[in-house]
Formats: C-alpha cells, sequence, structure tokens
C-alpha cells in the first residue's frame, strides 16, 4: 500500500468494524513489480451471536479497468457528436443547394 492512502485505510477500518460495512472506498496500491495501481474496497464485518466482531470479508477490486473504459467511451461519444455535426453539415449544405435549384426553374 503507499504511504498517501495509509490514512484512508485506517480511517475506514474502525468504520467496518464498527458499521458493518464499507463501500467503494478507494486507495492505492503497489503491485510486486513496483506498478501503483488504484483500488476499490468493499467490506462486511462478520459477528458471532453475542455481536462480537469475529473478522472482516472484504473484495478489492483494481478500477484502473473502469477508469480507462470511461476515457475510451468518452473519446467514443465525443467521435459520434462530430460526426452528427458534421452529417447535419451536409444535410443543410443539400437543402440549400435543393432550395437554390428550385428558384432558378
Amino acid at each position: 500500500m503507499l504511504s498517501e492512502s495509509r490514512d484512508c485505510v485506517l480511517d475506514n477500518f474502525p468504520k467496518l468494524k464498527s458499521y458493518g460495512q464499507i463501500s467503494n472506498v478507494t486507495f492505492k496500491l503497489r503491485r510486486k513489480d513496483g506498478i501503483a495501481f488504484e483500488a476499490a474496497l468493499n467490506g462486511t464485518s462478520l459477528y458471532d451471536q453475542q455481536g462480537d466482531f469475529i473478522r472482516t470479508q472484504c473484495d478489492l477490486c483494481s478500477i484502473d479497468y473502469f477508469r480507462d473504459s470511461k476515457a475510451h467511451i468518452q473519446e467514443l461519444l465525443n467521435r459520434e457528436t462530430a460526426l452528427r455535426n458534421m452529417m447535419s453539415c451536409m444535410v443543410n449544405i443539400q437543402y440549400t443547394e435543393g432550395q437554390d435549384e428550385e428558384r432558378v426553374i
């Protein structure tokens, strides 16, 4: 875990223990090869019949894929908007040319 994320985890673990769950707590980790990545932590606390804390069940997911996908989708939407604008201009030009031809006749 990167030092900048340590405080985030230390702040949220007591919440997991006392409230029973946390959702989408993001922080940065470093892989064995040294590459840092951002992850989201979702967790649920397990308690015994007397209500005493036993342990947590946590799910850790890399969110880099989702951020990259979001950027790619935004780029596709930008291209679609540009294409629609170009097509609209072409239709307007063709309509204008058609109007000019009708005036000549």
